[in-house]
């Protein structure tokens, strides 16, 4: 009988255990998961901002250009406006597509990760 309780004492140790080392690894594979998806965030952000700033300054040789060219720089300004704003129309009418597209992949970019792309 006692050979029987050590064995089950065992069986305990060990499965308590297996479900503590369980527990670890899974929370060591969220960490690695929700530190990948803020780093794509934070490299995502910071390339947003400094294309932010490269088409701003673009936009704005750009209307002086047109400016120029015209004669009158507010009219520059104000084509180059108008441009935006036919750009943001056709955002507005095909934005379901858009919004598809970039779900998917995002959803892929960051539901696999290069351990992942690996193993296949």
């Amino acid at each position: 009988m006692k050979d029987q309780k050590i064995v089950l004492e065992e069986v305990f140790e060990k499965v308590e255990n297996y479900t503590r080392t369980t527990f670890e690894l899974h929370k060591l594979k969220f960490i690695g998961k929700s530190s990948s998806v803020v780093s794509i965030l934070l490299l995502y952000v910071t390339l947003f901002i400094i294309t932010l700033f490269f088409v701003s300054f673009i936009n704005i040789a750009l209307a002086l250009l047109v400016g120029k060219w015209i004669g009158s720089y507010y009219l520059g300004f104000l084509i180059v406006s108008f441009f935006y704003l036919l750009i943001a129309c056709l955002v507005y009418i095909f934005k379901d597509e858009i919004s598809n597209k970039l779900q998917d992949t995002i959803l892929l970019k960051i539901l696999i990760t290069p351990d992942e792309e690996e193993e296949k």
